[in-house]
Order: structure tokens, then sequence, then C-alpha cells
């Protein structure tokens, strides 16, 4: 299932791999208990992006594993974003994570690329046992089409 609730997530094959999550949000109590969150799972926080034009820049300068973006950004809607980093690199990983649940968004974000959609709140290390999934698919994909 494409979409879902971080809570319904089970463990990843990553094991304990490390990688680096861009955290994409413009409420600075979200960004603080998502990196507490993921570092205290053994992951690095490629950096905390509060604006859109703070997304691409840092998504340029850090090439992360995995981006975490919240729809309602301030400079861009969150899917015009995941246009965006698409554009700049199409192989870029990205979830997008959101306190509403609306099925035409999860389909266009589907459409433009989302590895997944999770609902807020998603505090929890079910979060990063999706992000594990999300990333282990990506870096197959990477290598096949590279190949």
């Amino acid at each position: 299932m494409l979409w879902r609730s971080a809570a319904r997530v089970g463990s990843s094959s990553l094991g304990d791999m490390g990688f680096s999550v861009l955290i994409c949000d413009d409420v600075p109590a979200v960004q603080t208990m998502m990196r507490r969150l993921l570092e205290r799972e053994g992951l690095t926080v490629a950096g905390l992006a509060s604006t859109a034009d703070e997304v691409l820049a840092m998504y340029a300068g850090t090439a992360p594993d995995v981006v975490l973006l919240d729809l309602n950004m301030p400079g861009a809607h969150g899917l015009g974003l995941l246009s965006a980093l698409r554009e700049l690199d199409p192989t870029a990983c990205v979830v997008i994570c959101s306190g509403a649940g609306d099925e035409q968004l999860r389909t266009q974000a589907h459409t433009l690329g989302a590895a997944e959609w999770v609902l807020k709140p998603i505090f929890t290390a079910s979060l990063v046992a999706l992000l594990r999934d999300v990333v282990a698919k990506s870096q197959l994909l990477r290598g096949a089409r590279s190949s």
C-alpha cells in the first residue's frame, strides 16, 4: 500500500543503517520534534527548512537520502515543491507529511513522484521505519537505473 499512516509501518530491511533526512516544515516545534526523533534513532538530519527557497537550497547543498516535506510551506505548496525537487533531481526520495488526508492530493503527490504520504502527527519510531523503507526502495531503484 503506497499511502499509509506511519503508525502502521513495520520494521525495515535496512536495520540500523543510518541515512540523511531533510526536514521541511514551517513550524519550529514540529521541526524540533522530528529532529529529536530522527537523531535519537541514529539518523542524520541534513537540515531544517522552513520555506520553499530553503528546501530547494538545502536539497541542492546537502543531497539528503530522503526529504520529509510538509504540504503547507511559505513560498510554495508542497506539491509544487515536490515537482521542483524532482526536476532538480529525478531520483529525489520525497515523503509528504500532512495533517490532511485528501485523496485527490495524495493521488497528485503519487503522480508527481512522492515515495509516501504520512499523516501528522508522526513523532514516533514508526516514522523512522517508514523512512528506512522508502530509502531502501529508492536505493534499489537508483541502482537499477544506473545498471
